[in-house]
């Protein structure tokens, strides 16, 4: 990881690496991983990234400095009894892209409640994007707009104003692509940010690509 985020040129490395190698025997292992690995995609795509915290990345692209938080989500039970049942010859599968509940919610329930449980973690008077990195099928890129526009709700009817600090979602599907798109990463802005992202940032957002 070291070598990689060197040769990405991303900022930030030497206390990355040691909290990676502080939590090398924790469950958030993952997580902390998946950080680099964002650094890494943000690099390639042409932006200035430097590894913090709360925020977790900071970056820059033409002098525009924004702010990314990175939450990445397991895979799900749902996740390994559909493994079992594709593995269990004759059996159907379960169509894509069905909607399941997730304990009790649905997927675009959950990265709502993700992105609101992050708002103490965005940059105050800067763009903020949410940076979901995603092991799990069961979070599509089809359940992303409608949490958006829950977000948008909350910001317009004043009930969650501090979510105009929330600029997007980026969904990153880590172990698997879109079927109909084959790609891996989706761009999902909001509506109602209080400090705006430029539309060439926009643009460049919904260009990446991963893997």
């Amino acid at each position: 990881m070291r070598i990689s985020l060197e040769k990405a040129h991303v900022h930030g490395i030497p206390e990355y690496i040691k909290k990676l190698q502080a939590n090398s025997n924790s469950e958030n292992f993952a997580h902390y991983y998946l950080e680099g690995i964002a650094s890494i995609m943000f690099s390639q795509a042409g932006f200035d990234v430097t590894l913090r915290e709360a925020p977790d990345l900071a970056l820059k692209f033409n002098n525009e400095q924004f702010y990314a938080e990175v939450k990445h989500f397991k895979k799900k039970e749902q996740d390994r009894r559909d493994d079992a049942r594709m593995s269990e010859p004759g059996d159907l599968l379960v169509p894509y892209g069905d909607t399941f509940p997730l304990e009790g919610k649905y997927a675009c329930d959950e990265a709502y409640d993700v992105a609101k449980e992050k708002i103490k973690q965005y940059k105050e008077h800067a763009p903020n994007i949410l940076v979901i990195e995603s092991s799990s099928a069961c979070i599509e890129d089809l359940e992303i707009p409608s949490a958006i526009d829950m977000i948008n709700e909350d910001v317009r009817s004043g009930k969650c104003l501090e979510f105009a600090k929330l600029n997007g979602i980026l969904l990153i599907t880590v172990d698997c692509y879109n079927i109909s798109q084959r790609r891996k990463v989706f761009f999902y802005p909001t509506c109602n940010s209080a400090v705006p992202l430029s539309l060439e940032l926009c643009d460049l957002l919904n260009q990446i690509r991963f893997g």
